[in-house]
């Protein structure tokens, strides 16, 4: 953590995340699958599936997709943390 240029350690968990265009929590993707029957003519079915992929919460780490060519974060991009203490 950083404030007035003095960077502090702290042991934290993240709580929340702001929601800006591109920034997820979750990864998800769908999938779609052309089949033809090659025993009968002109009968294609099309299937589609979901992936959903997220990462685990691990203490003092924020993770998060970003869906986008370049990752640009705007400079007030706020992170929530509940801090725990040092020693467990």
């Amino acid at each position: 953590m950083e404030v007035q240029g003095i960077r502090y350690l702290f042991y934290g968990d993240l709580v929340d995340i702001d929601r800006v265009p591109g920034v997820e929590l979750t990864l998800s993707t769908k999938n779609t699958t052309t089949v033809s029957n090659p025993l009968l003519f002109g009968d294609v079915s099309t299937r589609q599936t979901m992936e959903s992929f997220s990462f685990y919460n691990l203490p003092g780490v924020a993770t998060f997709f970003y869906k986008g060519d370049k990752l640009e974060l705007p400079q007030d991009f706020r992170t929530v943390w509940k801090t725990r203490p040092l020693k467990p």
